[in-house]
Order: C-alpha cells, then sequence, then structure tokens
C-alpha cells in the first residue's frame, strides 16, 4: 500500500511539473513567446491560454525568434531544452544563462549588453553571433562543431580557441586582444583581427585563406604556415608595421633581435655550375630546425627566399620533389646566431641525377554557376629534369558539351576533342590552361556525370606515365528551380546579392506574404521564414556557402529568386 501511494504521489507530482506554468519575469520575453509559431501550423502556446506551461517549451523543437523586444530577463529559457536555434539579437540582456539549451546549434545574441557569455555546456553549438556586446573573455574550448564564431566590436581580452576542428570563419576584430592564436583549428579558412591591441597571432594551421589583421599596431610576431609566408610578409608590409616579423617556428621571445637567413636557388640544367643565367627555382621547399621548433618556407618567383629568426643554432635543408632525379649543393647548411651580422647568405644549386622525362596533368573545375555554362582548369606541369614540347589534349562529350573558349586558344578542336601545343617547358615550371563549356539541354540532365580526360605528351619517353592522364567526374546541376526572375522584381527588391549574413528583401508593391522557403542547389528545403513585413530581413549566417533558391508564397502567387551565400 505505502509503494502505491508513494508512487501515485510520483506521478502526480510529474504530471504537475510538465503541466506547470513557467514564470517570466521579463513580460516582453513572455509575450514575445507567446507570439511564436511555425509557418501557421505550429504554435508555442499550443492550448491558446496565453500562458507557457513546462510541456510546451519541452515539446518545442523549432527555432525561439525573440530579437528586437527590448528583453532584459531571460529567465524561464532554460525550459526549452530542445530549441536548436535561439535568437536574442538587438535587447537589452546584461547576463544570461543558456547551460540548459545543450541542443543548441545556432545562437544569435548580438546587439545586446552581455558581460560575460558561457558556452561550455552548448556542446552541440555550430554558429555564434555575439558581436557588438561588452564581453571581456570568450572561451569555445572543446567545441567541436562550431563552424562560425563572429565576436567582433566587444571588450575582449581573452578569446580561447581549442579542439575547434570545424571551425570555418572567425571574426574578433574591434576587441582589446593582445594575443590570438588559431592554430588548433585545422579547417579554419577566414580571420578577421583587425583593430586589437595584439602583439603575437598564431595562424599556423594549414588551412587559412583570407586573414585581415590590420590596425595592430603592436603586433611583433606572427607565426604562418610557410606556404603563406611571402603573402603574411607583404601584408606586415602593407600594414605598415615596422617592428613586426613572421615565421614557421612558432617560437618568440619578445625583446629579442630578429636575424634573416636568405639566398637564391637556381636549376643548372646543363650541369655546368649554377650562374645568373640558369633557371630561377621558385617554390622549392626549404625546412629550418632550431633543435626544438621546426617550419618551412618556400622560394619566391625569382628563386629568393628569406626567413627571420632570433638568437639560436639553426639548419636548412632544402627539399626537392622526385628527389632521386636531382642533386642539391650544399644538402644542409648551420648557421649561429648570437652576435653574427645578419643577413646570413645561403645559395642553392640543383642539378640533373640523369635524364628523366616526367610530365603531369590535372583538371579542376573553377567555376560552376550551376547555368548552363562551367569554367575549367588545366595544370600542367613538368616535374623532371629535361625541358620538354609536346601536347594536351582534352577529351570530351560532344554530344551534350559544346567548346566555347579558351586562354590560351586551342591549336586544334576536333570532335570529342581539344588540343594545345606547349614549348619549351623547363623543369619545375607549371602553366595553366583556362577553358569554357556551354552544355547542351535538354539532351543533359541535372545529376548527369560528365568525364574530362585529359592527357599530355612528348617526344620523349615518361619515367611515370600514369599522372599524364587525369581523368575529372563532374555531376551536373542546373536550374533545380524555374526563376521567372521578371515576376519576382515586379513585387520585391533583394538585397545584398551575394551575402554574407543577411539577406533583404523590401516589397516595392503590397502584398500578403504566408511564407519563405529557402532550397539548396538539389532543391532540398533548408529553411522557412514566415514574415509579412514591408522589409524582410533573412538571416543566413548558419547556411554553408553557395548558391540557394528563394520560393515566397504570397497572395495565391509564387514568386523565385536566388542568392549566393558566400
Amino acid at each position: 500500500m505505502k509503494k502505491f501511494l508513494f508512487n501515485l504521489l510520483c506521478f502526480l507530482f510529474c504530471s504537475y511539473s510538465y503541466s506547470q506554468v513557467i514564470n517570466f519575469p521579463d513580460t516582453n520575453l513572455k509575450s514575445k513567446l507567446l507570439e511564436q509559431n511555425f509557418g501557421g501550423i505550429a504554435f508555442l502556446d499550443a492550448n491558446n491560454n496565453n500562458e507557457i506551461e513546462v510541456s510546451e517549451a519541452l515539446n518545442w523543437t523549432y527555432s525561439l525568434q525573440l530579437g528586437y523586444a527590448s528583453i532584459s530577463d531571460l529567465t524561464g529559457i532554460e525550459y526549452f531544452t530542445n530549441v536548436d536555434y535561439l535568437y536574442v539579437h538587438n535587447n537589452n540582456l546584461v547576463t544570461v544563462d543558456l547551460s540548459s539549451l545543450v541542443n543548441l546549434k545556432f545562437l544569435k545574441i548580438n546587439d545586446n549588453s552581455l558581460i560575460s557569455l558561457d558556452v561550455s555546456d552548448l556542446v552541440n553549438l555550430e554558429s555564434i553571433q555575439c558581436y557588438n556586446n561588452q564581453l571581456v573573455s570568450l572561451d569555445f574550448s572543446g567545441l567541436t562543431n562550431i563552424t562560425v564564431i563572429n565576436s567582433d566590436n566587444n571588450q575582449l581580452s581573452s578569446l580561447i580557441l581549442s579542439d575547434n576542428f570545424e571551425l570555418v570563419h572567425l571574426n574578433c576584430e574591434n576587441n582589446l586582444l593582445t594575443s590570438l592564436d588559431a592554430s588548433d583549428s585545422s579547417n579554419l579558412l577566414q580571420i578577421q583581427c583587425s583593430s586589437n591591441n595584439l602583439t603575437t597571432l598564431n595562424i599556423k594551421n594549414d588551412s587559412v585563406e583570407f586573414i585581415d589583421f590590420s590596425d595592430n599596431s603592436s603586433l611583433q610576431y606572427v607565426c604562418v604556415d610557410g606556404a603563406q609566408l611571402i603573402e603574411v610578409e607583404d601584408q606586415i608590409a602593407q600594414y605598415g608595421y615596422t617592428n613586426c616579423y613572421a615565421n614557421s617556428l612558432c617560437s618568440f621571445n619578445q625583446g629579442e633581435v630578429f636575424y634573416t637567413l636568405s639566398g637564391n636557388v637556381k636549376y643548372d640544367e646543363n650541369n655546368d655550375g649554377c650562374s645568373s643565367v640558369d633557371i630561377d627555382y621558385k617554390d622549392l621547399m626549404l625546412t629550418v630546425l632550431d633543435g626544438t621548433n621546426s617550419g618551412d618556407l618556400y622560394s619566391n618567383s625569382n628563386g629568393y627566399y628569406h626567413f627571420n629568426v632570433q638568437a639560436g643554432n639553426y639548419s636548412i635543408t632544402p627539399t626537392v620533389p622526385n628527389a632521386t632525379y636531382f642533386n642539391i649543393s650544399p644538402t644542409t647548411t648551420s648557421v649561429a646566431f648570437q652576435d653574427m651580422s645578419s643577413p646570413y647568405i645561403q645559395d642553392f644549386c640543383i642539378t640533373p641525377a640523369g635524364s628523366y622525362p616526367d610530365l603531369k596533368i590535372s583538371i579542376e573545375t573553377i567555376d560552376s554557376d550551376y547555368d548552363y555554362t562551367a569554367t575549367y582548369r588545366i595544370n600542367y606541369s613538368n616535374q623532371g629534369t629535361m625541358t620538354q614540347s609536346g601536347f594536351v589534349n582534352l577529351d570530351f562529350d560532344d554530344n551534350v558539351i559544346d567548346f566555347s573558349s579558351a586562354n590560351p586558344m586551342v591549336s586544334e578542336q576536333n570532335t570529342n576533342e581539344l588540343i594545345w601545343e606547349f614549348i619549351d617547358l623547363k623543369p619545375f615550371e607549371t602553366r595553366s590552361i583556362e577553358f569554357i563549356l556551354d552544355f547542351n539541354v535538354p539532351t543533359i540532365n541535372n545529376g548527369d556525370v560528365l568525364n574530362f580526360i585529359g592527357n599530355i605528351s612528348s617526344d620523349l619517353t615518361e619515367i611515370t606515365p600514369n599522372d599524364n592522364v587525369f581523368n575529372l567526374e563532374h555531376t551536373f546541376q542546373c536550374c533545380l528551380l524555374d526563376v521567372p526572375s521578371f515576376e519576382f522584381s515586379d513585387y520585391f527588391i533583394q538585397y545584398p546579392n551575394p551575402t554574407n549574413d543577411f539577406l533583404n528583401l523590401k516589397m516595392k508593391r503590397q502584398i500578403h506574404v504566408e511564407s519563405i522557403i529557402i532550397f539548396d542547389i538539389l532543391g532540398q528545403e533548408v529553411k522557412k521564414v514566415s514574415s509579412n513585413n514591408e522589409h524582410i530581413k533573412i538571416d543566413v549566417s548558419n547556411l554553408k556557402s553557395g548558391h540557394y533558391f528563394i520560393k515566397i508564397l504570397a497572395s495565391q502567387k509564387e514568386f523565385f529568386t536566388r542568392f549566393i551565400r558566400k
């Protein structure tokens, strides 16, 4: 009997808790929550009693759109444990507790007055917009799913990145950071860290394609991948930093002077001694060791290299591809910088170790706008020891593809084949061919796989013939949705396009918008918005870069347009 009563009490207590009305001290928050619905189909206040019960909060699996509502207190938000998108931007928040929102993937909390933000429990977070606040520190350690961080225009003196392996975009400009280490973010492509107080910057992660570190006049040291060293040093000069050095060693002692290792690399094809008339060897990798740390660098287009280091003992070792083809002199060199004069100059001379004819070819797609045309690039190079002349051939299906143009122009055009002649391709030299093809519709369909076979040949017998042929498979995707833009433009203005964060739709004529649906290039729905404002602002920052289509349902009409997410 006691057990029965106990179980009954537990049941009643749980039932009461589940149906309990949530107390929201901030009436603006409650009012905004009562407005929440998904496309007019699902409503947060499911029983329409002007209250939010625990059960309703737990059952809500859609986004919460709480921006521009003068909210100053998020108490009560902790019950929405299944929400994955939270928009609380442009409010009056100073402190928040989001620790219970463990399923959150996207957080937009910019333009508040936040002084602190703890995201350590948000293990599923993929994107955060927390710019335009008063935050002094942020720690993203262990957030392995996060791809986008926009934390600019705060008061940050500490930004910790650790184990953020999926991070692609970081914006932390206009803060108070004195150091930034992004070396652990191996997929990071873009960094914007301008207008801080940086003295050191570590972006050695084998991935960064774009970085802006301007307006950091106190910057003294940048650690960067060897492949980007020349570019970063050019930026340092462009920004006017006179006491800033970069290398790939990631070793820096503040206050110590820098010395310079430099030299020139030549290829002596005739094996009669390197001289000024010999071939400049660009992109030769040299490895620098200081006994503990290692870094690499590459010779520039004129065969010159330089590398800035602080006091210590260093070795410099060049590494050439296909090492059995070549001899290098010297094979390595050592230098001790203490009181030695700078720069230390060491030239390297590369000579053939025999006759090795070795050509290589590859093909890549460089521009495909999911339309009826595409641009491709053929890259071909001389990996061997001998200057060569010959032909580059491209085979394709002329039934579904028409040749449009090429740079350089084709030497010969046949059915299913384009031919380019090349002359005097020197060892280590790479050349490119760009060409444009038009697709024949309707003989080609979405999803069709197009095969392009490239071949490079000369009169010499190849050492490695396998890389003389390259097969590119390109899946055709085009025009998955009909886009009658003339009708769209009669009713709407769209801007900006391309866009990073927001897409604006402004009505030119009064029309009742029922829903806005965004599709990816495969025709899959990725976002749905309900709004009937004259000016509709759509947050697309959580979408991946690429092409998207928009379908607008309004007043028994359908409108279509497209945009690009950068």
